[in-house]
């Protein structure tokens, strides 16, 4: 039996706890060997792993290196409690803390955790006393959270963040991908910063209902002038079916639906990409207005690239609404 403990965590599709590492994967995770590999394991350090599914004793076979498995229907899981935590009482608009360098926030409605490279996404996988998380898919951690419907953000390959493209760089903060690129930190709950390559990053957050709103300000903090774009990429998916239906409605504005009920997007001034959740990071294939497909797509909210001058910044919008049946 072979115990690791890695720095992130290992990307597992269908996040069941077991990933199949190729002889390529291990030695680009710095897994000491290709197999099975059970975890993260609970009550254990954060990214912590073992060969030996727990309670067997047995070493699984190594597998065939195959491609990632394209996602299929699994059996709805055993009926679990419901959270123990109560929603906040009637009259309480907004629940706000930083725990563990992560921001949780909470209406009546709809909780959410942004991860400590401002998106959406908690690492920890551990409850947060006094916030909801979809215990019925098994997650203690929370990304963003509106029962009934399950989390939107956690299910399958985990991917919300953002990215900056400067002077023909990509920088990208997708964390629970596996993308840190822009460093920084919460200054209180509802607001992110960071800076990168020249560029202040400022990320203002507002939640009401069920919609969660991301202001991000990027400065130019150079002498000269610089070229930049800014995008927002996310990945919705529910239990049990990662495709979605995904199309832009209008000219800012898409729409991805779930079974009872779909995520909106408003991005004021921004054209509407799809892409894979491998190339989630990079801009992909722009969606014309009115085109829809159902598949398990990151759909990115991609604005116009702009020219700042010296300490002249610019501000992008984006807002998730989760719509309930």
């Amino acid at each position: 039996m072979t115990t690791i403990q890695l720095a992130k965590k290992l990307p597992d599709s269908n996040d069941d706890g077991v990933v199949k590492v190729s002889a390529a994967g291990a030695k680009k995770y710095g897994v000491p060997k290709a197999g099975n590999w059970w975890g993260p394991l609970p009550g254990a350090p954060n990214f912590t792993y073992t060969n030996v599914k727990p309670g067997t004793g047995t070493p699984a076979p190594t597998p065939t290196p195959a491609p990632e498995p394209t996602p299929a229907p699994t059996p709805a899981p055993p009926p679990a409690p419901e959270p123990t935590t109560p929603p906040p009482p009637a009259g309480t608009t907004l629940t706000a803390a930083v725990v563990n360098g992560e921001a949780a926030l909470q209406t009546p409605d709809m909780t959410v955790v942004l991860n400590k490279f401002g998106g959406i996404g908690q690492v920890n996988n551990a409850a947060i006393p006094g916030f909801r998380s979809d215990l019925k898919s098994g997650f203690a951690r929370i990304g963003l959270y509106v029962p009934p419907l399950s989390d939107l953000v956690l299910q399958g390959r985990a991917i919300e963040g953002f990215g900056v493209i400067i002077a023909g760089k990509r920088y990208a903060n997708m964390l629970l991908a596996g993308y840190y690129q822009i460093a920084g930190g919460f200054n209180g709950p509802l607001m992110w910063e960071g800076s990168v390559s020249g560029v202040e990053v400022t990320q203002n957050v507002t939640i009401t209902g069920k919609t969660i709103r991301l202001a991000v300000t990027l400065r130019n903090t150079t002498k000269a002038a610089l070229d930049l774009q800014y995008f927002r990429s996310i990945d919705p998916d529910q239990a049990g079916q990662f495709d979605t239906a995904n199309k832009v409605v209008s000219a800012g504005v898409a729409e991805c639906s779930v079974k009872g009920g779909k995520l909106a997007i408003r991005a004021p001034g921004a054209d509407f990409h799809v892409t894979t959740y491998d190339k989630a990071p990079d801009i992909g294939t722009r969606r014309e207005i009115g085109v829809s497909k159902t598949a398990d797509e990151v759909v990115q909210a991609v604005f116009p690239r702009a020219s700042l001058a010296a300490d002249q910044s610019a501000t992008y919008i984006v807002e998730y609404e989760v719509v309930t049946a």
